[in-house]
């Protein structure tokens, strides 16, 4: 039976994942330690924590929709090789413990956090500049995000982030909302996946589910009004994702 402390903790928790997720990525580095105090080991945790994923990408991606930043046809194009790339990678999850890929989050957080402060025009595209189509490398590069996605999910916002707007040449705003749309379909595959293992508790997940919903809708208000500062508030989260990364 889950406390009222536990339900508060996964509540909060979620809360702020969900907003933090829309406007840059590592949510679930909060979700995670707070699913694991209500008792579940890091495998079921790492599963339950899909629910919440799944939630404040369904309020994150209506919302961009509404907004006219998020065109559906776009998503359908480039989600196909990330959703083959999730069911692998969840497939492994579930036999291979999930701390072997921290340190490919590590040093891919570490290149991004050098790559923002010191040439951000490598992953922010100028007023203007027309997105790209995208060629093999980048299927290749959404695959593998995919892959991450569904092996750990913790961080995969920036490594989307990585190919969105640094190969095709997205804004923020706009890189931001195909993100949290492409990671929508790829965590149906995954929490498929992990349901058939038999990994999700439903009760802590849907606590935290709901509280990201909420964080989740926030965080595109917060996106909309304040675009100029994205990029600073993405450098901030890649640091701080990078330096408890590094801590773990």
């Amino acid at each position: 039976m889950t406390s009222v402390g536990e339900l508060l903790a996964l509540g909060g928790a979620g809360l702020v994942a969900g907003f933090i997720n829309t406007l840059a990525g590592g949510g679930s580095l909060l979700t995670l330690p707070a699913l694991m105090l209500t008792g579940l080991d890091a495998s079921v945790a790492n599963a339950t924590n899909r629910i919440g994923v799944l939630t404040g990408s369904v309020a994150a991606s209506h919302a961009f929709v509404r907004s006219r930043q998020l065109d559906p046809r776009q998503v359908a194009r480039l989600a196909v090789p990330t959703l083959g790339g999730a069911a692998l990678g969840a497939l492994a999850a579930a036999f291979v413990p999930t701390a072997a890929l921290e340190p490919i989050l590590l040093a891919t957080l570490v290149v991004m956090a050098l790559v923002l402060a010191l040439r951000p025009s490598i992953l922010t595209a100028s007023p203007g500049e027309a997105p790209r189509e995208p060629g093999p490398r980048a299927l290749v590069e959404l695959a593998a995000a995919g892959f991450y996605a569904g092996f750990l999910q913790a961080g995969v916002g920036f490594i989307l982030l990585a190919v969105l707007a640094g190969r095709l040449r997205h804004d923020l705003v706009r890189a931001n909302a195909l993100k949290v749309a492409l990671v929508l379909p790829l965590t149906v595959v995954a929490l498929g996946i992990f349901w058939w293992k038999g990994l999700v508790r439903w009760g802590p997940g849907l606590t935290v589910g709901v509280a990201t919903a909420v964080g989740a809708r926030l965080g595109v208000g917060f996106a909309l009004r304040y675009a100029a500062a994205l990029r600073w508030l993405v450098l901030a989260a890649v640091i701080v994702l990078a330096v408890a990364v590094a801590l773990r």
